[in-house]
């Protein structure tokens, strides 16, 4: 076909997404180099928790599972431009000790079988990591008084929510901020996010398509799926916003200081599409800035008991959905079914798709 393409060779795949989308934007026709994803994300982190001191000790260590995949080689090499951030990552499941990709670790798995990777001992007080196969999810665990205690995708996009609407507020920005999500979110991250935060949430049915479409109608869009793909989105007009209340010589020094960090967490989480290693580090950096352990992060709700089950039908397309897959309209019948055993409970919901 006469096509050119440019090899980058090894990459994660929210990384060719970057690579892509900025190529397109800032250098069309001519490829980006790689060096440019790495410096920008570690120049951003540094940017935004630039003046958050810690306690030696106290937030700088980190494990990361890397599923065994290309996230963990990645990761390794952005490491190697994240100097003086007292920011430690012990790499594990890295693929150097003949691991095989997801096999009892990474971050569906993780999320799944509500536990930490086999072989990976938690200790009391510590953060852990995993990211998926090809690293575009991340998901966040610890242990609570010695009880596994997960951080999946709704509460990424809860500390993402909350930490923008606390700076927007600072700020005195009038910007547009939602969070979307699917059927599959926990009920307590919605209330905690509309009626604790004030945040628009949106629901729209389950796909990445869907939640990066309806998240661009927004200012700031956040998603998250409860597996922990997603990332933050900010327009052009907002970004634009930012540097302008940097700049502003009739801004407070508090303001100007909240649209630098929002000016920052844009650069920072990929625009492109869910990357477990940006969001990982733009939840590093809210809780650095907060001063919160996974503990104080867990604590903002607390989640209703849910189970997600697979059955077996003879044909699965007779099942018709409406309301972002949350009202079942076929099998006629079904619907109300569903109303009726969730009737005996409170705050109960459930869906078939």
């Amino acid at each position: 076909m006469g096509t050119e393409y440019h090899d980058y060779g090894v990459l994660t795949t929210p990384q060719l997404h970057y690579l892509v989308r900025n190529t397109n934007l800032v250098h069309p026709g001519t490829p980006l180099a790689v060096e440019n994803y790495y410096k920008e994300i570690s120049t951003s982190f540094e940017e935004l928790v630039q003046g958050a001191l810690i306690e030696e000790g106290a937030l700088n260590e980190l494990t990361v599972d890397g599923a065994n995949g290309v996230g963990a080689l990645i990761l390794k090499a952005l490491m190697k431009h994240m100097k003086g951030n007292n920011l430690q990552v012990n790499i594990t499941y890295d693929g150097t000790q003949g691991g095989v990709l997801n096999e009892e670790c990474g971050a569906d798995f993780v999320k799944t079988r509500q536990q930490p990777p086999s072989g990976l001992h938690l200790e009391e007080g510590k953060r852990y990591v995993s990211f998926d196969g090809d690293g575009d999810r991340v998901v966040y665990y610890c242990l609570r008084d010695g009880v596994f205690c997960l951080l999946d995708g709704d509460r990424i996009a809860a500390l993402c929510a909350g930490f923008i609407k606390e700076q927007l507020r600072i700020s005195s920005l009038e910007l547009s901020l939602a969070c979307v999500q699917t059927a599959y979110a926990n009920g307590s991250s919605s209330v905690y996010l509309s009626q604790q935060l004030g945040v628009e949430v949106s629901c729209v049915p389950t796909g990445v398509k869907h939640l990066h479409q309806k998240a661009l109608q927004y200012d700031i869009g956040v998603y998250f799926e409860a597996n922990g793909h997603g990332t933050v989105l900010f327009s052009m007009k907002s970004v634009a916003a930012f540097q302008e209340l940097m700049d502003s010589s009739n801004a407070t020094e508090e303001q100007r200081e909240a649209a630098r960090r929002l000016f920052y967490s844009s650069k920072l989480i990929n625009q492109a599409i869910g990357d477990a290693i940006s969001d990982m580090l733009i939840v590093e950096a809210i809780l650095r800035l907060n001063k919160w352990s996974c503990i104080d992060w867990s604590s903002l709700y607390q989640d209703l008991p849910n189970r997600l089950l697979k059955v077996s039908v003879p044909d699965r397309t007779v099942f018709k959905t409406t309301n972002a897959e949350r009202y079942c309209t076929s099998p006629v019948g079904l619907q109300e079914k569903i109303n009726e055993a969730v009737s005996h409970f409170s705050k109960a919901r459930s869906f078939v798709r």
